[in-house]
């Protein structure tokens, strides 16, 4: 709901280049790219973003392109936050 990262895997603090567990409680919106209305539309009506290639920004400030792809977690009728996944391109 806040919009922070609560995990983040090995492989993906490796490839933007963050030690592991330091990106907890960092903003989504500060190292991902995503339009405004995929974010309107994972929260309003839990539907996942397969926004393809997209930037991230590593840890030295650099833009690197990645395939994103950001699905709801729903718990009953509530959406409890997002899981983002992507892969270097």
């Amino acid at each position: 709901r806040e919009g922070l990262c609560i995990f983040a895997n090995r492989a993906g603090c490796g490839l933007l280049g963050y030690a592991p567990g330091t990106l907890r409680g960092r903003p989504f919106h500060a190292l991902f790219t995503v339009p405004e209305s995929a974010n309107e539309r994972i929260v309003r009506d839990g539907a996942p973003y397969r926004g393809g290639q997209t930037t991230l920004r590593r840890s030295d400030g650099q833009l690197m392109p990645i395939d994103l792809t950001v699905s709801p977690v729903i718990d009953g009728d509530t959406i409890t936050g997002s899981v983002a996944v992507f892969q270097d391109i």
